[in-house]
């Protein structure tokens, strides 16, 4: 028996040690020299990447008069040519189609935040009946790298920069995607094309990466062996920036941002601390947080051309490499994102059938139904000591309240956008709409924007108490802790 035992796993290790020999001959054989990355990186460091293909790797420097500098794949050698003599070869293409099927498949679901990413992961990802048939269509998920590591990815090395970088978290990912690799690589090895084994990574923290060169380098080094296809979801910006604005509030509505501190019925947080809408958008463009899915889609755009990779799929039947879903779908993102995922068939035709039987899927984020300005009055009074009952009751009771003497919240001052600030998210709606809707009726999505943009507004708690009608609502002993 020991020595069956002692056969069987020889045989297993041998067998381990030939599929790990491929899969590295097969890297070798599918990415540069040693010769030709090193003068890559060396020239990537400091031109943008401008185009690819199989036998030359062109950079363009920051000015269109000067030269652009080019590799010679195949020989490492280095010359010099103008943007507009750009080598190029008849069998060039083909080439590089050749070059791309080799590569194992990797679908990356990049957000945005607030774009239906929750609903959509466990409503059909990780549902259990939508698992299997995501196995059935050939699918391998990249597990163990979500929220939490992402986070910790960021504080540990990406915010850090190069030279303080701990980059036990990317090595962590980087284990993941290799063991990934490996078993499309297998499938790749011993089955026909059409049975690609393809890779889903799907975490909405991809649209907050920082938008420097470090960060790049290692999104490029993550990704430059496979053949990468990029979602994102479009969800209008008049209706983006609220829900990011309840997103960022929601910690404080909800449970001080540090759940380990001491606080006194809810109310441990700074007089000032929780930001307006006006306050917060001006935050955030200055910090370069501001990232939509027009910022996203910028964002892994550059990725894409980084990587040498075209505009066009390789590997699905929509053009665009970078493919753009709606949000607001008219039979919900759970369809629009299964029957867009590439080759996804099986799992496709279980959400049709769903849907017409009258399914509905779960909502999974309701972070616009929190009292956000019912709080920043609560919080207010709380200051000036109107109220000492715990927060959440004290919001419900002032609904109550006003109700009672049909007083609206705007009844009460507000502080809203700046024109400047107003007219950024006005130009930024029209543009993001043109790119991902088309064509646009500008009388039309005025009318929409002149309709929603008291969203953008916060209520000014300090002035609404300076109205006698409002004070006098929290004079009710109700508002007293016993």
């Amino acid at each position: 028996m020991h020595r069956i035992m002692t056969r069987q796993f020889v045989i297993k290790l041998l067998t381990a040690t030939i599929l790990w020999a491929i899969a590295s001959i097969y890297i070798n054989l599918t990415t540069y020299s040693p010769s030709s990355q090193e003068y890559y990186d060396d020239v990537a460091s400091s031109a943008e990447f401008y185009e690819y293909n199989q036998h030359y790797v062109t950079f363009k420097k920051p000015s269109n008069d000067e030269d652009a500098i080019v590799m010679n794949r195949n020989s490492a050698t280095k010359v010099k040519v103008t943007p507009k003599h750009t080598p190029h070869k008849e069998s060039d293409n083909q080439h590089y189609s050749k070059y791309i099927q080799n590569k194992p498949k990797l679908v990356l679901h990049v957000g945005p935040l607030k774009t239906g990413s929750t609903s959509m992961q466990l409503n059909i990802i990780r549902a259990k009946k939508f698992s299997p048939l995501l196995r059935s269509d050939n699918y391998q998920e990249i597990v163990g790298f979500e929220y939490e590591k992402f986070d910790e990815l960021m504080k540990k090395c990406l915010l850090r920069g190069p030279d303080q970088c701990d980059d036990t978290p990317f090595r962590e990912m980087e284990t993941l995607y290799n063991t990934a690799y490996i078993n499309a690589m297998s499938r790749t090895l011993h089955a026909s094309n059409s049975s690609h084994l393809y890779t889903l990574h799907t975490d909405e923290d991809f649209s907050i990466l920082p938008r420097d060169d470090f960060t790049m380098s290692l999104l490029q080094k993550l990704y430059t062996k496979w053949d990468v296809h990029f979602i994102l979801f479009y969800r209008p910006l008049l209706d983006w920036l609220p829900s990011m604005y309840a997103q960022y509030r929601k910690y404080f509505v909800s449970r001080p941002r540090d759940p380990d501190t001491p606080f006194v019925q809810n109310y441990l947080i700074e007089r000032d601390g929780q930001m307006s809408f006006p306050q917060y958008l001006e935050d955030s463009l200055s910090k370069g947080k501001m990232r939509d899915s027009l910022a996203t889609y910028e964002y892994y755009d550059h990725l894409r051309e980084r990587l040498g990779l075209s505009s066009f799929s390789s590997f699905n039947t929509t053009a665009n490499r970078i493919q753009v879903l709606s949000m607001y779908a008219r039979e919900g993102i759970e369809k629009e994102f299964t029957c867009n995922l590439p080759s996804a068939t099986v799992s496709c035709q279980k959400v049709k059938d769903l849907l017409g039987q009258g399914y509905k899927f779960s909502k999974r984020n309701k972070s616009l139904e929190l009292p956000l300005n019912l709080d920043l009055l609560i919080v207010e009074a709380w200051y000036l000591n109107l109220v000492s009952i715990k927060r959440n009751d004290a919001a419900v009771l002032l609904k109550k309240r006003m109700t009672e003497v049909k007083m609206t919240m705007q009844d009460l001052p507000h502080s809203c956008l700046s024109q400047d600030l107003m007219d950024w998210v006005w130009q930024r709606h029209l543009q993001a709409h043109q790119q991902f809707v088309g064509a646009i009726d500008e009388q039309s999505m005025r009318q929409d924007f002149e309709k929603k943009k008291n969203n953008l507004c916060s209520v000014n708690a300090t002035a609404a108490f300076e109205l006698n009608s409002f004070r006098r609502l929290f004079d009710s002993c109700d508002f007293q802790s016993p």
